[in-house]
């Protein structure tokens, strides 16, 4: 889920915000903010000083009702929703009766520093809306004005400093980029996104998020390469040697410009062992209130320019942050949910295997089976376990359970008929999948390397693969002429079989695309020595045309319907001759065949 809308607007506001010394131009990008997210008709804004107002910015104000509403005072503390207070705060927006009558709901929010000094007033009336404002418009609206406060009363200080604002307008222009990641479903890619801002605002070599966890802390999120710190994602320490457990004590500073300056810092073995030079630390709170850890930024060098902004940038950027976390513990919850629920299907009834015939196209006879996964009951079929099974990190133990129920088909397909077995190239490099075909008759079994994902090292796997074949397994390359299985990745793996893709056989004879691609693989395999099987075959004029070019054996649909191999009688010759011979009936309703035909449309098992 993205961070919503609201929060992005929030992030906007604040950048916009500080540094903007002109108090009135300020003001006027909070009004006109508010009044556009709230469908307010009109409101004001205003910063006061000995209380009356020092700066105003307003949204559809008439001249009297300003006049008005100019010596009216702050009214501190005004709860967000409070309407009844928030109507008597905001008389002055209502002068006419009628007007009145038509204001729904009226609402003020303090614009208030993060230690709580209130700098002056954001008012709304007339919502569009009948309902008047909802709870989120007026929390929105409250959230702008801590925003507010907080950038305005930053500004004196970064007009002090022009080579803080130089970073920050720096850090305006990377914004952009980083809201991309706020935008973005995956919530890694959106704290990935705020730290990459943390570490460019703050001008520092690293920025991180760090949990604690009782007497440990933990690295959790890195902006980028932290060797030089020694530190990685999931490193551990205990939490009296690291920064954060101090800063969120209150014992260690938020902002520590050299650490060798700062008691706590320069007696931590952390400083000296990762050369901590400079260090900037908020607190990471969870919506709940639970304490996370820190959201942290680091140099090798002291860095003298670092004050109570970078601070604040901080405080922002580690509330979007725990949105995220929000987010990625609702993804954990949901994972171990359906971890559970698909770890039921590799328990007893809970995986079958079939076999579907890959039949001689110019004999008609059997010569070998592909054993195909089955699971009760799951809507997704088998591709939609087995990628649910990879999303969870459970493929490899799915594909090897398929393996082993595939082997036990063996006794069931006569000799010297084979078994095609399919697994992935993570599979073949997992060290329990050589024991588990050790036992197995070798030239009784194929092995079907499937992709799915590209190879990530082909050296490893040739060296696997040469293990198996070496003991007599042969080799086939699922899907090729598709996906990963390029003739790059068939000419590296020399394998004894090629299996046409089934997008390639599927309307084959009325493409002459497609025939010109199949006829090409055809002298492909040949030149290599390989047996050349197209998959998905469901018609018979696809059966003649794929003959015709010189496919050799094919399986699918209409050469016989996946099934338990004890209901196929494998040693009957596929009819693969004139189609019209099929038009005589049986006994029991069937087309009518030859009588060693093997059907292609079995009864239901």
């Amino acid at each position: 889920m993205p961070v919503s809308v609201q929060e992005q607007l929030l992030l906007d506001a604040f950048v916009a915000l500080v540094g903007q010394e002109d108090k009135a131009a300020a003001l006027q990008q909070v009004i006109d903010l508010a009044c556009d997210v709230t469908q307010a008709r009109r409101g004001a804004a205003y910063l006061r000083s000995n209380a009356q107002p020092s700066a105003m910015a307003h949204v559809g104000m008439t001249d009297e009702q300003l006049a008005r509403l100019s010596p009216y005072p702050v009214v501190s503390g005004v709860r967000v929703g409070d309407r009844l207070a928030a109507r008597d705060a905001i008389g002055a927006l209502t002068p006419a009766p009628d007007d009145h009558a038509a204001v729904v709901v009226v609402a003020a929010v303090p614009i208030r520093t993060r230690g709580s000094t209130d700098l002056g007033t954001i008012y709304i009336a007339g919502p569009r809306s009948a309902s008047g404002f909802s709870d989120v418009d007026l929390r929105f609206v409250e959230a702008l004005g801590h925003q507010a406060g907080h950038a305005i009363a930053l500004t004196p200080a970064i007009a002090e400093s022009q080579d803080l604002l130089e970073r920050l307008q720096v850090a305006e222009r990377l914004r952009s980029h980083a809201v991309q990641g706020l935008r973005a479903d995956d919530p890694l890619t959106a704290i990935d996104r705020i730290l990459a801002v943390a570490q460019s605002t703050l001008s520092l070599d690293l920025a991180f998020v760090t949990r604690l966890h009782g007497s440990t802390q933990s690295f959790e999120f890195l902006s980028q390469d932290s060797n030089s710190f020694g530190w990685h994602p999931g490193l551990e320490m205990p939490a009296d040697e690291g920064y954060c457990s101090y800063m969120v004590a209150g014992e260690l500073p938020h902002v520590v410009p050299d650490c060798a300056t700062e008691p706590i810092a320069r007696r931590l073995p952390v400083t000296a062992d990762a050369r901590l030079g400079a260090y900037v630390g908020v607190p990471i709170t969870m919506p709940d209130g639970r304490l996370y850890g820190g959201l942290c930024a680091v140099s090798h060098t002291p860095e003298a320019h670092l004050g109570g902004v970078d601070e604040e940038v901080l405080h922002v950027l580690s509330a979007l942050v725990s949105d995220q976390l929000v987010l990625l513990e609702r993804q954990d919850a949901e994972r171990v949910t359906r971890l559970a629920e698909i770890q039921t299907l590799l328990a007893p009834g809970g995986l079958s295997m079939v076999a579907q015939p890959i039949v001689e196209l110019r004999t008609g006879r059997v010569c070998g089976v592909e054993a195909l996964a089955r699971f009760a009951g799951h809507p997704d079929g088998p591709s939609g376990v087995f990628s649910a099974a990879a999303h969870l990190g459970l493929r490899t133990d799915f594909e090897l359970a398929a393996l082993s129920a595939a082997l036990d088909l063996l006794p069931d397909v006569p000799d010297p008929l084979y078994v095609s077995l399919n697994a992935s190239p993570v599979t073949v490099l997992d060290p329990r999948f050589g024991p588990l075909l050790a036992a197995a008759p070798a030239d009784r079994i194929v092995l079907e390397l499937t992709e799915h994902i590209e190879v990530p090292d082909y050296d490893d796997l040739i060296a696997a693969l040469d293990s198996v074949r070496a003991r007599g397994i042969r080799l086939a390359i699922d899907d090729a002429g598709s996906g990963f299985a390029s003739l790059a990745h068939i000419l590296t793996l020399a394998p004894d079989i090629i299996k046409l893709d089934i997008a390639l056989t599927h309307g084959v004879d009325g493409d002459p695309a497609r025939r010109a691609l199949a006829s090409a693989l055809v002298g492909f395999a040949a030149d290599l020595g390989a047996l050349l099987i197209a998959e998905g075959v469901e018609t018979h004029a696809e059966l003649t045309t794929l003959r015709d070019l010189g496919v050799t054996c094919g399986q699918g649909f209409h050469l016989g319907r996946p099934a338990r191999p004890a209901t196929l009688d494998l040693t009957k010759t596929v009819y693969v001759g004139d189609e019209r011979r099929r038009s005589r009936p049986w006994a029991n309703g069937h087309p009518a065949a030859p009588p060693d035909f093997i059907p292609s449309q079995r009864p239901a098992v």
